[in-house]
């Protein structure tokens, strides 16, 4: 079992490394694609530091875990993943339902989940 969770950090770790080289490279492709409207090169300079910044955590601490040993490293992934489905939910509370935002709750419950059997299961270092 502990070995199905490194690789399914690992697969979040190589997820999230590529989806921060988009930000990078094409920031208005992903802008569109989370239905953001950066407004000329400020904007799109927001979305490569504040989403680029978000997605890099998510690479980077999931690679501390894998390459460390160290369970504890997931639990700053736990806090992104957690942060992110409470801000989509106060979106549902606030502007009501809309069918897209379910795909990213349904993905952060996911997440989350992952996360925290990882953390469980995997050993403490």
């Amino acid at each position: 079992m502990e070995k199905v969770f490194k690789v399914l950090i690992g697969f979040i770790c190589g997820v999230m490394t590529l989806a921060w080289l988009r930000i990078m490279i094409s920031p208005m492709a992903v802008a569109e694609r989370l239905a953001m409207n950066p407004d000329g090169p400020f904007g799109l300079s927001n979305i490569r530091s504040f989403v680029g910044a978000y997605v890099l955590c998510l690479a980077v601490f999931s690679f501390f875990t894998l390459k460390t040993g160290d369970k504890k490293w997931l639990l700053v992934l736990l806090c992104l993943f957690v942060g992110s489905a409470i801000g989509r939910t106060c979106g549902l509370v606030m502007d009501g339902f809309h069918q897209q935002i379910v795909g990213g709750i349904v993905l952060e419950i996911f997440l989350i989940a992952i996360t925290l059997a990882a953390y469980r299961k995997l050993p403490s270092k």
